[in-house]
Order: C-alpha cells, then sequence, then structure tokens
C-alpha cells in the first residue's frame, strides 16, 4: 500500500510539473522568436521581424496567468510592432500596435507624440490624434498636450477649437509670446481684427526681438487696413519699417505721406528705396515732390527715367508735357 500510494504522489507530481515545463518550452519559443524578430529588424528584413514578432506576441498572450503576466514582453512586442509598422508604411498597423502600448505604458510621453503623429501625419486622421492627446492630458495634466492639441486643431483648421485650447495653454503660461502669436493669426484668420489687435497687443508687451516686433506691426498694419482705419494702418506700417525694411510697405508708405502731404516723411522713404537701388515708382514720386516745389528742372530729369514704365510712365509723361508746356 506504502509503495502504491508513492507511486500515486509521484504521477501526481509529474502533473503538475507537465504543464509547468510545458511553459517553460513555449516561453522559450516565444523568446526565441522575439530574438529572430530582432535579427531580422536589424538586418532590415522588416516583413520577417514584423511576423517573428507578431508570433511571440500571440505565444505571450496566451500563456500569461495571474503568476507570470509578461507585461515587459508584451510592451516590447507592441512597441517593436508599431515602430515596423512605421517603417513599412502600414499606418494602420502601426497605429493599432501604438495604442495597445499606450495603454500598457500611458505616461510614455514621447510614444503619445510617435503615435499621434502617425494619425496626423501618416492617416490624416486629426481626431484620434486629439483623442490620444486628450487622454493623456486627463491622466497628467499636460500643457504638453494642451499644446499639442492646440496646433492639430490648427493645422485643420478648426480654428474655434484651436483658439479654446491655445487659450488653455495661456492659463498656464501667460503671456508666452509663441501662443499670442498663434492666437492672433487664428483670430484674424476667423475674421475678428479687433480680437486678433488685442492680442497682438499682449505680444507686444511681451518685449519680443526686433524682427518678431516688426512682424507683429506688420500684422497690426493690415488688420487696419481691414478695419478701413487709414491712420492707423500708417502708424503701425511706420512702426514695422523703422525696425526692418521692406519694400512693398516703405513703397505704399511713401504714396500715402505724399497724399496726406507729410513731404518730409515721403521723401524719407524715397531715399531709403533708392538707397537700396532704383525703383521707378520712388523715382516718380521723387519727381513729383520736385514738381511740386517748381523745381522743374531737377523735376523732369527724375521724371524722365521712368517714363517707359507701366505703371507710372503715362503719369510721368504728363507732368513732362506740363513742365515744356510752362517752359
Amino acid at each position: 500500500m506504502k509503495h502504491l500510494k508513492k507511486l500515486f504522489l509521484g504521477i501526481m507530481s509529474l502533473g503538475l510539473l507537465f504543464p509547468v515545463l510545458a511553459q517553460a518550452a513555449t516561453q522559450s519559443e516565444a523568446r526565441g522568436l522575439y530574438n529572430e524578430g530582432i535579427h531580422f529588424y536589424e538586418n532590415k528584413e522588416y516583413v520577417k521581424a514584423k511576423e517573428s514578432w507578431e508570433k511571440s506576441l500571440t505565444i505571450f498572450l496566451e500563456i500569461r496567468d495571474e503568476l507570470e503576466s509578461f507585461d515587459t514582453e508584451i510592451k516590447r512586442i507592441y512597441k517593436n510592432l508599431f515602430l515596423i509598422g512605421h517603417a513599412l508604411k502600414d499606418y494602420q498597423f502601426s497605429a493599432k500596435n501604438g495604442e495597445e502600448y499606450f495603454k500598457l505604458e500611458p505616461s510614455d510621453e514621447d510614444h503619445v507624440k510617435d503615435l499621434t503623429n502617425v494619425y496626423e501625419k501618416g492617416l490624416k486622421d486629426y481626431s484620434k490624434a486629439v483623442v490620444v492627446w486628450e487622454k493623456y492630458n486627463t491622466l497628467y495634466d499636460s500643457y504638453t498636450a494642451k499644446m499639442a492639441i492646440a496646433d492639430i486643431y490648427a493645422n485643420a483648421k478648426n480654428i474655434p477649437q484651436a483658439l479654446e485650447w491655445y487659450n488653455k495653454c495661456l492659463l498656464v503660461n501667460k503671456g508666452d509670446a509663441g501662443i499670442l502669436e498663434k492666437v492672433a493669426k487664428l483670430y484674424a484668420e476667423n475674421n475678428e481684427p479687433r480680437k486678433a489687435l488685442a492680442v497682438w497687443e499682449d505680444f507686444i508687451s511681451t518685449n519680443p526681438p526686433k524682427r518678431d516686433l516688426a512682424i507683429a506691426y506688420k500684422r497690426m498694419g493690415k488688420l487696419y487696413e481691414e478695419l478701413k482705419d487709414l491712420n492707423k494702418q500708417i502708424e503701425y506700417n511706420e512702426k514695422s519699417v523703422a525696425l526692418e525694411y521692406d519694400k512693398g510697405i516703405t513703397l505704399w508708405l511713401i504714396q500715402k505721406n505724399y497724399e496726406k502731404k507729410l513731404i518730409n516723411k515721403a521723401t524719407e522713404h524715397i531715399n531709403t528705396v533708392l538707397a537700396k537701388g532704383n525703383d521707378n515708382t520712388a523715382l516718380f514720386y521723387k519727381g513729383m515732390i520736385l514738381y511740386d516745389q517748381q523745381k522743374f528742372t531737377e523735376a523732369k530729369t527724375e521724371l524722365q527715367k521712368v517714363v517707359n514704365d507701366k505703371q507710372v510712365g503715362d503719369s510721368a509723361r504728363t507732368l513732362i508735357g506740363r513742365i515744356d508746356s510752362a517752359n
């Protein structure tokens, strides 16, 4: 009887051991397939790497239990499949595995950036990119997430949502010049020039670099043009060119200052343009000013330089005719 008992216990022990041995063998197979995938990947055999990792993942998912979850291995494989999908330009496959990795490792901000980039750039699915960032923001109240969501909406031309999220960013980072510039541009695109102007004023108060300040003044000049406020348009265009030369704006200022009889200012801008090279519009207004000052000989000399110009030639010939008639 004792011998039978020992035999029974021995059989029982083997019965318990076989599943353990079987799992160990299966686990070894899964790890082998994983390493095989690494080998293929390093040799740029991406399709074979994908197949090996998928087989490895299937095994790990089948043998996981309460005692051993294989979370580290499974996360690693999902991440690799995400990357291999991107390498193969199979963005749906990449996104699917990227989502699985995100579930297991939601704090990996670099992965969130990569995953949302697949949705935004690879699949052109802005809404799913936003969903991923919103999940991350819910978990970690992330400034990076808020900015990313705002930028996605801006790129998708969803201006109301973009403004909402940029303003959330400003609550965290008040006076951020980069965000203020983006918000001002969006208000302008949304046909809200007065709101855009208010934001540009906030931007100016941040003491931005000289070039950025010149751009701000230029944008404000354009907005005042939309509002049909010529004096303000002139004021901000003057501020802009005082910081950074812009030929088109300077020529416009020559015309407007001449029309408002601000001859000294018009002459100043004419000299600025001509110092950089001949320009027929600047030469024409120089001739006009000399004509108004009754310096007819000098006026004729300047006007003769532009008689063949398509835009100002006719007017120049008319003035030359008047000068010749007077003589």
